[in-house]
Order: structure tokens, then sequence, then C-alpha cells
């Protein structure tokens, strides 16, 4: 994350967030969760917050993805943290995507690209300010893109 954008991985507060304005979008949530890091996930964000509406899915087996992202693809709405896989995921299943921006000195080519094409993307801070220390631009209000 260093070399490519400059900055680093979020954190759970940006997850948290992420999954509180899709709460109070859409009624009846149930967030499925894949990662390569099942643990941390059941730790920061279903423990912590003694969250029901957030389940674990999926292996964790980086070299097995396609389940993961059938999974993904098949979802109405999507919350994305960093990455191309997240982005394919979110992508290929079409709905409303929150996603990070400010988490490093540079913007992704995925964040680029996503804005020229103005996808149905609300992008929200990386980091609250209480936590940022990457740049000024984590402090970036929140921007909602229209639907080509």
């Amino acid at each position: 994350m260093k070399v490519h954008t400059g900055g680093r991985l979020v954190e759970s507060d940006f997850i948290q967030r992420a999954l509180a304005l899709m709460r109070s979008r859409h009624r009846d949530t149930l967030f499925v969760v894949a990662s390569d890091d099942l643990e941390w996930c059941e730790s920061e964000l279903i423990s912590r917050s003694n969250a029901t509406d957030i389940v674990l899915a999926g292996d964790g087996v980086q070299t097995r993805p396609g389940a993961d992202l059938a999974l993904l693809a098949a979802c109405n709405h999507s919350v994305v943290t960093h990455g191309t896989f997240g982005f394919w995921g979110a992508f290929l299943a079409g709905g409303e995507v929150v996603a990070p921006t400010g988490y490093g000195t540079r913007q992704t080519g995925v964040e680029h690209n996503v804005r020229r094409a103005a996808l149905n993307w609300t992008w929200i801070p990386a980091f609250s300010p209480k936590t940022s220390t990457v740049n000024a631009d984590a402090n970036r209000e929140t921007t909602k893109m229209p639907r080509a």
C-alpha cells in the first residue's frame, strides 16, 4: 500500500461507517463478508460491535477466489476497501457501492477510473478526522456519483 498509493490500509472504523451508511439507506440489510483474513473480520466487525447483520462467507483462500467473487457478484450492493478484487465483486454486482477515498497520497487507478465512468459509488473518507494521519485529502466530504 505504501508503494502504490503512499498510504495505508483502511481500518475497521471505515468499514463501520460504511456499514452504518448502508444501513441508513437500505432496510433489513444482511452484510456478507468475503476476505482473506476472516479472523480479523470476525474480531473487528462482528465481536466488537455485536453485529447481528454480518455473516462471514467464503473460505478466505486466495488461491481459490472464484466462489468468493461469485458470491460478491450476487449481492445487491457493496462496501469495498481497496484493490481490484473488491472492485470486480462490486462492479459485477451492480447496485450502490461505498468505497474509501484518501487512504494514500496518490489516487488509485480504480478510484480514478470509477470516478471518470460516473458509476453509482459513494466515496467516504478512509479515516475519520481523529484517526487520519495520511494526508488532508482523507477528510474530504462524502461524494455521491450519479448513475450513468
